[in-house]
């Protein structure tokens, strides 16, 4: 008797387990595709395979194949062949992204990203929503500054939003619009293909992206970002290249031509090093260079003024390169 009573408490509990994971697995799944109609709904061009729902009885599974989001003028570009967001009946605001053949691209491949191992993250909480994406082995075939094909060992982005309603405190006055997400970008090992020497050993920025956010990568919405306040805040810059550790913050936006326009503090290690190694890499002339280390010998200062203005990079006044075009 206890036996039975004891088999059918646990074909209960059985059933009500099922029924409240099919029922938040197929809630998920209507939410998921409900905010990719809302992307296309925005004016973004999205296709992709209806979710399948997988993994019961333990964790939810969702897998989304051929995913394409394009923006309306074809600033914008990504794809991935497939996709599977992994969540568990105990967390259902908290999802991981596993995917493969990511193509990320800007306008006339002003940026270009390929990777086949994605792995990212996903959390909703009561205040705002927090995700972020890593990449392992990372081409990038095109960026501002480069133009040979670069690998990228591990790169990892990472945001947050805070949700309308809760973000009072980040709203601006005057010149420069609120806040529309906070961000970290990390990067290891940057090699570039062709010398086949690691370029950038290790770097992360965090800052936050300041404005009515940027729609698509065209010359009219870049324009129309920094005409409405458009600022990105670099709140904290640190970086390991050729032997000395670099430091820094300040904030950008861009100019008429869409070239970056800013000012930064930086420090070094080695001040004197970072100098000599960009000048090798062609920046400035040998005389600015050698009267820069001269000043910072003769004030022992370890710190440089950085300004992005006109098309020109300058260190303590003294141009050392010219600024690439954002869009190409």
């Amino acid at each position: 008797m206890h036996f039975r009573s004891l088999f059918i408490g646990l074909a209960a509990l059985a059933i009500l387990y099922s029924a409240l994971w099919y029922s938040l697995a197929l809630d998920a799944k209507k939410a998921v595709s409900a905010e990719l109609r809302e992307l296309r709904d925005s004016g973004l061009q999205v296709a992709f395979s209806d979710p399948e729902i997988a993994g019961f009885p333990y964790r939810m599974t969702l897998q989304i194949d051929r995913i394409k989001v394009t923006s309306k003028r074809k600033g914008i570009h990504v794809s991935l062949a497939n996709a599977q967001l992994i969540s568990h009946l105990w967390t259902p605001g908290d999802w991981m992204l596993l995917g493969d053949e990511l193509d990320f691209a800007l306008a006339k491949n002003s940026l270009k990203i390929k990777d086949n191992d994605i792995r990212g993250r996903w959390t909703l909480k009561e205040a705002a929503w927090i995700g972020s994406i890593e990449l392992n082995g990372a081409t990038i075939f095109k960026a501002p500054g480069i133009d040979d094909a670069a690998t990228v060992e591990r790169f990892e982005v990472h945001v947050m939003r805070e949700i309308k309603g809760n973000n009072e405190a980040n709203e601006r006055e005057g010149l420069y619009g609120e806040k529309v997400i906070s961000f970290s970008v990390r990067v290891a090992n940057l090699k570039i293909n062709a010398s086949n020497k690691i370029t950038l050993k290790q770097g992360e920025v965090q800052g936050s992206l300041i404005g009515a956010g940027i729609s698509d990568w065209t010359k009219d919405s870049l324009s129309d970002w920094r005409d409405d306040g458009g600022l990105l805040e670099i709140e904290a810059l640190a970086a390991k290249w050729r032997g000395t550790e670099i430091s820094g913050s300040g904030s950008l936006t861009l100019d008429h031509r869409l070239k970056p326009m800013g000012s930064f503090g930086v420090g070094s290690t080695n001040i004197a090093l970072l100098l000599d190694q960009l000048h090798k890499e062609g920046w400035g002339k040998a005389h600015d260079i050698k009267q820069i280390q001269a000043e910072m010998a003769a004030s022992n200062i370890n710190n440089l003024s950085l300004n992005l203005q006109n098309g020109d990079l300058r260190l303590d006044g003294y141009k050392m390169t010219e600024l690439p075009i954002i869009l190409r």
